[in-house]
């Protein structure tokens, strides 16, 4: 074997398999659950009552005040949403290399960008600059998955990586529409097609390993 290459782990860590699908419906469902609680405001009308899924972005939720001026009693929702998304997926992306034969390379590019896009996402409970947080996380969590798709690419998984150059396609329209003032007012739904699509990625490359390589002992 190439001693530059991972041994993939098979018939095993199911666990890890399991953990990071579990995290995105957990995700999914107090995401909803701030969502119902947002008192209302958003960037199309400040004064609106309620969560917009047109117009809000996730981070609205993120906020102690709502844009309307109100009390977001959705926050502790949203919060939690995020930091179990955030463990979920850096468990995903530490995990990747189990399961493909990968180079050191690919390893460590996918576990160190993975990893630390989950870890600055946190910092969006902070003061921090809100657009520095999510274009440093974006850039690393795009670096993860440019490099998983070069594995997924490499192990002829077609049907992930074709879904997964849809999903960047969708990255490109994102940012199409934040640098045209005339065409900002869709990227929050865009923004929230764009990211359940990664997730489903994420859950379909999960399902893939765990359906094909469960009957599988090391």
């Amino acid at each position: 074997m190439n001693p530059k290459v991972n041994n993939p782990i098979v018939g095993k860590s199911k666990f890890q398999l399991v953990l990071p699908i579990s995290g995105i419906i957990a995700f999914a469902v107090f995401y909803v659950l701030a969502s119902l609680q947002y008192p209302g405001g958003s960037q199309a009308d400040p004064q609106s009552i309620g969560f917009s899924w047109m117009n809000n972005y996730f981070c609205n939720l993120l906020s102690p005040i709502a844009i309307n001026g109100q009390a977001n009693v959705g926050q502790p929702f949203a919060l939690f949403s995020l930091l179990v998304l955030a463990l979920s997926l850096a468990l995903f992306w530490w995990s990747f290399p189990n399961y493909l034969p990968l180079s050191q390379f690919q390893t460590k590019i996918i576990r160190i960008a993975g990893v630390s896009s989950m870890i600055i996402a946190c910092l969006l409970f902070t003061n921090i600059n809100h657009d520095v947080i999510t274009n440093t996380a974006s850039l690393f969590g795009l670096i993860a998955i440019l490099t998983s798709m070069w594995a997924i690419y490499q192990n002829k998984l077609m049907g992930i990586f074709i879904f997964g150059l849809f999903n960047l396609f969708l990255v490109l329209i994102n940012n199409w529409l934040y640098y045209d003032a005339s065409l900002i007012k869709y990227l929050p739904l865009v923004q929230k097609i764009s990211f359940a699509s990664v997730l489903i990625w994420i859950i379909w490359i999960n399902l893939n390993w765990f359906y094909t390589r469960r009957i599988e002992k090391p």
